[in-house]
């Protein structure tokens, strides 16, 4: 495919919210679940300059979780757990899934697999999880090892298989992914692929890298999602909505630097239905849809928005549409 092509694919038809209902809420919210973390990665921005300390707190509290819930659960909105650092290391997180899940919530977890021990998987897929993703990043112990420094290739590996087994012996719904950040002088993208592909993980999803102003630009990719000759907003502020640990709402995850954040509002005291339709987060996104991203302090910075698919990105591979294809292929595999 032709970058002109690769481009057209991964732009919208318009800039701005998709659906008429994502005006109203956001189709996807995304709990930074964890400020702390078991790995030491090297592809990771938030091990720098104790950007984890900028929150305040460990990991998101119990309380915050409910009162989020309480007010997705009338709305058809992804939720999506990921931290600047492991989901699992808060130790309220397993049991508000399981609650979440009885009360008809959809989650998307982002996980590097180290604690999801078969117990608590079989748990999660009994609820009836959506979809768990691995970051893996590597298909073989030494690449694997070098990149997600502390962790161990074989706990992985015995949680994931544990997993794939466990689905479908109970023949349950749960989509099983596993994302690679494309680093070519550390792994060997295609091999990892390939090593995950013959698991029969249901998807393997290649990551650009990004820099969060703050890595290394000489590993940017030379393929690109959105056309640097003519920038148009990123998808992330009509699709998502990042709630940080403490509560905070950022305008992007791309606010991540050391120091109070440009925030848009803060779900202890507010709704999440108001921060989203806040004058702040209105005016921003006026701003960006005009192209006039030096007025936002975000975007003025910002150097990762080329390759931020409108097409090709999480949301879409957990949208009611993807998931009813998904539902339809593993009842296809099961015989349902």
């Amino acid at each position: 495919m032709n970058q002109k092509n690769n481009q057209i694919q991964h732009h919208p038809e318009k800039i701005g919210f998709q659906k008429p209902e994502d005006e109203i809420f956001p189709p996807m919210i995304v709990l930074s679940a964890a400020n702390i973390c078991n790995s030491n990665c090297v592809h990771c921005a938030f091990r720098r300059d104790n950007l984890r300390k900028r929150e305040g707190n460990l990991y998101m509290s119990q309380e915050l979780f409910t009162k989020i819930f309480d007010e997705c659960v009338k709305e058809k909105t992804i939720i999506r757990i990921t931290g600047t650092g492991e989901p699992f290391m808060n130790p309220h997180l397993f049991d508000v899934l399981l609650e979440g899940k009885k009360r008809g919530l959809v989650f998307g977890i982002i996980t590097n697999g180290s604690l999801l021990v078969p117990e608590k998987s079989k748990a999660l897929l009994d609820a009836g999880i959506d979809m768990l993703e691995f970051s893996v990043d590597a298909g073989t112990k030494e690449e694997y090892e070098k990149i997600r420094v502390g962790l161990k290739f074989e706990t992985l590996l015995k949680n994931i298989d544990f997993i794939l087994n466990y689905r479908d012996k109970i023949k349950c719904l749960t989509k099983v992914v596993v994302s690679i950040i494309d680093q070519p002088d550390r792994v060997d993208v295609q091999k990892a692929k390939e090593f995950w592909e013959a698991k029969k993980v249901d998807n393997v999803m290649i990551r650009k890298w990004l820099t969060y102003g703050i890595l290394e630009e000489e590993r940017y990719s030379k393929e690109v999602y959105l056309s640097p000759k003519n920038r148009v907003g990123c998808p992330y502020p009509w699709e998502r909505m990042v709630i940080l640990s403490n509560g905070k709402v950022t305008f992007c995850n791309f606010d991540v630097k050391d120091g109070d954040g440009y925030y848009m509002g803060d779900i202890n005291q507010q709704s999440i239905k108001e921060v989203w339709g806040s004058p702040k987060f209105n005016q921003w996104r006026e701003l960006a849809a005009k192209k006039e991203f030096e007025k936002i302090p975000l975007c003025a910075k910002c150097d990762d928005w080329k390759y931020k698919s409108w097409q090709y990105n999480y949301l879409n591979s957990v949208r009611p549409s993807a998931a009813k294809k998904r539902n339809q292929d593993l009842e296809k595999k099961y015989n349902l």
